[in-house]
């Protein structure tokens, strides 16, 4: 039971990184469509620094680099969590008994790369979507 519950905090905790990485991908498209839709006559006569598009840039920059430091933090927790259930797991292995009653999995200190995909296609969207936007800027 202790197990099983140390598995649901670990779940919980490795969960929102594939929210808020698709999310971020989501918005960071939508704020480009937003963008792109806009009238260009309106803003040329703008400076460059008030350009929808140069701002929309910047804030997809400034929210990708919030929505990394998120999943780094959430991925901290979720370290701590399988930390404690590697400790579990290792001193009820050690009580004897049933032999491979615990899964290898669950004492493995063995890490994905799943937080760290996330982080690159975060990045790699918002990437996309200010340049996109930046070209918009430039060419009103």
């Amino acid at each position: 039971m202790l197990l099983k519950e140390q598995c649901d905090a670990m779940r919980s905790r490795s969960e929102p990184e594939h929210l808020y990485t698709a999310t971020a991908v989501g918005s960071f498209g939508a704020v480009a469509w937003g963008v792109a839709a806009l009238t260009p006559d309106k803003y040329s006569s703008r400076p460059f620094m008030l350009r929808p598009a140069l701002i929309a840039a910047v804030g997809i920059v400034v929210v990708a680099a919030l929505i990394r430091r998120k999943i780094v933090r959430e991925h901290g927790e979720y370290e701590k969590a399988k930390k404690a259930r590697i400790a579990i797991a290792a001193k009820l292995a050690n009580l004897g008994g049933d032999a491979g009653i615990i899964p290898d999995y669950m004492t493995s200190e063995k890490e994905g790369l799943g937080y760290k995909g996330s982080i690159w296609i975060v990045a790699g969207a918002a990437a996309v979507a200010s340049l996109f936007c930046l070209s918009l800027a430039w060419c009103q």
